[in-house]
């Protein structure tokens, strides 16, 4: 005799889906009342992605290698600079003022609600991208082809992410005001994604290690490559992080490494450890973010001894691991209020 599945009704899942809203809403309401708890909170997120991800807790005292000085310093620095950094929209003005304006994509628009987007007034292709978050990307060939309905209704699942609380916990995306914003639509690679990435990592001001990457933003299914090379011999480096295979094994000659290593240290002049990442359509390099904690200390490497070797050279300021240097002013004017 055939059995029917039993299936919850309409009204249970509709009672479990207020039930999650509600708990986020007092959880979020006891964080911000009890800062304390907000601070255990944080730190029990951090750690327990770091020990998925790696089998074991850090060590955050000391820290010792790469991963666990990125969850020490998400821990301990709360350098309103950081929150800044982060803000996909902020942050052009920062880097504008260090290495000018023309390294930076142009800002189409930034909109605090979805249905403010103006659709007449973006070109046939653009990005758009939420501010406050990270990894979310819709890419526009055709605007005439755009179903806005469903654009939209992408829009506003994106505005209210809280990737504070519901990410690793880390602490600069608090505070930032969720909005969205478009940019120009740059040409694909031959393999369809985007341009190749150039992820510079910098520890006190120099670059040490950086990767090459492809494969972004192609079929959801499709495999993101990686190559490293050290930034001092220019050779390759068989290292392999999150098990992702190799780019290429060659620099491609279109990276200018004399103007790329200038922006970066004009861009790490305020950070103990920053990546400074650029998007390379043809030879042309384009900002596109600092980043502080790469993967959220939740990237093992193969070999592992390059954890420690990155560690090392991130030195720790009193005993404990800090992104931004001491004396480094705090912005005035961040975050945005909405007018």
């Amino acid at each position: 005799m055939e059995t029917t599945p039993l299936t919850a009704s309409p009204a249970k899942h509709w009672l479990a889906a207020r039930w999650r809203w509600y708990r986020y809403k007092l959880g979020l309401l006891a964080d911000r009342t009890f800062p304390p708890l907000e601070r255990f909170r944080e730190r029990q997120r951090l750690i327990t992605h770091y020990t998925r991800a790696h089998g074991k807790p850090p060590r955050l005292d000391p820290p010792t290698t790469f991963n666990e000085k990125i969850i020490a310093a998400s821990l301990a620095d709360r350098h309103p600079l950081l929150a800044l950094c982060s803000d996909k929209i902020a942050v052009r003005a920062y880097v504008a003022a260090r290495i000018g304006e023309e390294w930076v994509l142009p800002l189409l628009g930034a909109w605090w609600r979805a249905e403010d987007v103006d659709w007449d007034a973006l070109p046939d292709a653009f990005v758009l991208k939420p501010s406050h978050s990270s990894g979310q990307i819709l890419k526009v060939d055709n605007k005439a082809r755009l179903d806005h309905t469903h654009t939209i209704a992408t829009l506003h699942g994106w505005l209210a992410i809280d990737y504070y609380r519901q990410g690793p916990g880390e602490w600069r995306y608090r505070d930032i005001p969720p909005r969205i914003l478009a940019e120009p639509l740059l040409p694909n690679a031959p393999d369809g994604g985007s341009p190749p990435d150039v992820k510079v990592f910098m520890f006190e001001g120099e670059p040490l290690v950086m990767q090459v990457m492809g494969g972004r933003h192609r079929a959801p299914d499709a495999d993101v490559a990686a190559s490293w090379f050290d930034c001092r011999t220019l050779a390759f480096l068989p290292i392999r992080q999150k098990r992702r295979q190799h780019f290429v094994t060659t620099l491609p000659p279109e990276i200018d490494l004399d103007t790329l290593f200038r922006l970066c240290r004009a861009l790490a002049a305020d950070f103990h450890q920053v990546r400074v990442d650029f998007l390379l359509a043809g030879s042309r390099l384009w900002f596109t973010e600092l980043t502080f904690t790469d993967f959220a200390g939740c990237a093992t490497f193969d070999p592992p001894e390059w954890d420690e070797r990155l560690g090392a050279a991130w030195p720790l300021r009193n005993g404990q691991a800090y992104f931004v240097r001491p004396g480094v002013p705090a912005p005035t004017d961040y975050p945005p209020r909405r007018t």
